[in-house]
């Protein structure tokens, strides 16, 4: 297979869709490789079946009271959502293979900013601002905040605001952000924070990537983005998912035009996956305005992850996917 050198940024050649998995397959033998489905990846299945199930299903609930809650009161809905969300989150969390993950404030010296004084949480009127993987990030994102709604967008500055049971649906689509014309674009980011309705996360680089670097946002949206900086209603967040320690084969990055439900089962074989979510306050968020906001999120997500957003964006995502289904294409024909 090839390298996928016209999709890697030209300054530094890092490919930011090729899974870590494809681009370094696994040294098993033959022995390892026939005995490992029926030994580990059948067994962790079955055992994580149910947690799966549960958890997805106490969200449903949770995400139907707290929305009939908000209704009749917005502070009573904002903590029934605080008390439910992290925990049928963290079930379908444990249903698809991370067992724990660890939630850092960021480093204001790896960030090369001043020092975080007051770490305050987000709150009802913020915005999130999160690279984007795949679904355990909503899952992550919903575990640590609790999130009332998701913002997706896609290369053409469309806009998606989904609850959390739509948020997890969308992040499973084989192709996402390919969405009807007649999908609007973004609110103004006044108008949001003015709801107190959230926290909002945005996953403003408009495709998945495999952690290793942040694209460039539409236009639209990185207007949205730098008026919701300078409210100082925006924090951000980087979610890093291991391939060195990770004990399993398949990473939790979904990049590749396959199923939601396929990838899902695949993460779920896999003995364990750590993840790490660094978060930097609002104010902080704010106060940082001399960095660019790309290269900000690249450094929360980690040293592996570099700002591509000189030249790579979610359209080079989609010329991606669609180079990687004609392969497949073509190399079943052939086979």
């Amino acid at each position: 297979m090839e390298k996928y050198t016209a999709f890697a940024d030209p300054s530094s050649g890092v490919n930011p869709f090729i899974p870590f998995w494809l681009a370094n397959p696994p040294r098993d033998s033959k022995a390892v490789k026939l005995l490992r489905p029926l030994l580990l990846c059948l067994p962790l299945v079955v055992l994580r079946l149910p947690f799966l199930i549960l958890g997805m299903l106490l969200l449903a609930v949770s995400q139907l009271l707290v929305t009939v809650f908000t209704l009749l009161s917005a502070p009573v809905g904002r903590g029934l959502a605080c008390l439910l969300y992290p925990v049928s989150a963290r079930l379908v969390l444990l249903g698809v293979g991370v067992v724990r993950y660890h939630k850092d404030l960021a480093d204001s010296r790896r960030l090369k900013i001043r020092p975080i004084v007051d770490p305050a949480s987000f709150g009802s009127s913020d915005i999130i601002l999160s690279n984007y993987q795949s679904l355990t990030d909503v899952l992550l994102l919903l575990a640590c905040w609790a999130p009332r709604k998701f913002i997706f967008v896609n290369s053409a500055g469309q806009a998606r605001i989904l609850g959390p049971i739509g948020a997890l649906l969308e992040a499973c689509s084989k192709n996402p952000g390919q969405w009807a014309p007649q999908v609007a674009g973004l609110p103004d980011a006044e108008q949001i924070l003015d709801e107190g309705a959230g926290p909002y996360v945005i996953f403003a680089e408009g495709a998945r990537t495999n952690g290793t670097g942040i694209l460039r946002f539409p236009k639209a949206v990185d207007a949205f983005v730098e008026a919701a900086r300078k409210s100082g209603r925006l924090g951000a967040v980087g979610i890093h998912y291991s391939s060195k320690n990770n004990c399993g084969h398949y990473s939790p990055s979904h990049t590749l035009p396959i199923p939601g439900a396929l990838h899902t089962l695949y993460q779920m074989a896999q003995l364990y996956q750590p993840a790490t979510v660094t978060w930097l306050p609002c104010k902080d968020t704010k106060a940082s305005t001399a960095i660019q906001t790309t290269t900000l999120l690249s450094r929360l997500v980690g040293r592996e992850c570099v700002d591509m957003s000189e030249k790579v964006d979610a359209r080079t995502a989609e010329a991606f996917r669609n180079y990687y289904s004609q392969y497949s294409v073509v190399s079943k024909k052939a086979e």
